[in-house]
């Protein structure tokens, strides 16, 4: 597998019932001009990164050097099952560049999510 050239665009979603996902879903261009799947990879942390931004790779799986030398639109997906909840943003790496989210609105939404589990009765 190789990284792609560079990543286009990067859209995250959440799914606001359970279970709780978080979709992260790029576009990139690769020069290869036959390939078999892209995907996007994450990094492996043992600890949570200080900034609270994770980091993905976008990669492409080939089985040979391009046949021809044009650039290929891909797109891939990745949903994260039980996702941090201390996480800032997401950052998505490709060969020649990268694109980073932040996700300063998880908070409104994390709190939602918590009106909606006490079915906004939070009597102090």
């Amino acid at each position: 597998m190789e990284k792609v050239d560079c990543i286009i665009s990067l859209n995250i979603t959440f799914n606001k019932e359970f279970p709780y996902e978080m979709g992260l879903f790029t576009k990139g261009e690769t020069h290869f001009s036959e390939f078999n799947q892209a995907y996007i990879l994450p990094h492996y942390y043992e600890k949570a990164p200080k900034d609270g931004v994770f980091d993905f790779d976008l990669m492409v799986e080939t089985h040979h050097e391009p046949l021809l030398k044009i650039s290929t639109q891909l797109a891939a997906v990745y949903i994260w099952d039980n996702y941090p909840t201390d996480i800032k943003g997401i950052r998505v790496h490709a060969a020649n560049n990268l694109l980073e989210q932040s996700l300063y609105y998880k908070a409104l939404w994390e709190s939602e999510r918590a009106m909606r589990y006490f079915d906004g009765d939070l009597d102090f």
